[in-house]
């Protein structure tokens, strides 16, 4: 999972958002067996040390983008996903984070002039 956050926002509160949401919602490597563990390393080319859940942080032009890495069930990804968003929306919202989107919230909206069709100025006199 992928998200945005202000160059402004507080970035280690948001990736301890993060990493709570995964170790509550996904697949504890405690609870696999020793086959499916040799597999993942086998086919993933993966340490069993690597396995738990890990934020990576990449930097753009517009925000910094956090990437979650889990482990997730084979069926039931999508609801997991989802619920996890809700979850990082909510505590993202109590902790005063925003997730960053276009433009506009980057650099904010420029000054709109408005002119009415009577000829009248900005302050409504001429």
């Amino acid at each position: 999972m992928r998200v945005p956050v202000s160059f402004d926002d507080n970035r280690q509160r948001a990736e301890e958002i993060l990493l709570e949401t995964a170790h509550r919602n996904t697949v504890d490597i405690a609870q696999m067996s020793e086959e499916a563990l040799k597999e993942m390393e086998r086919r993933y080319f993966m340490h069993r040390t690597d396995i738990k859940p890990r934020v990576y942080l990449r930097i753009t032009d517009n925000w910094v983008e956090f990437s979650i890495r889990f482990i997730a069930p084979q069926y039931g990804v999508r609801e997991l996903k989802d619920k996890m968003s809700r979850e990082i929306l909510a505590e993202f919202k109590k902790a005063g984070i925003s997730i960053a989107s276009g433009t506009y919230d980057i650099v904010g909206l420029p000054p709109v002039r408005v002119k009415l069709e009577n000829g009248a100025g900005e302050n409504g006199r001429e």
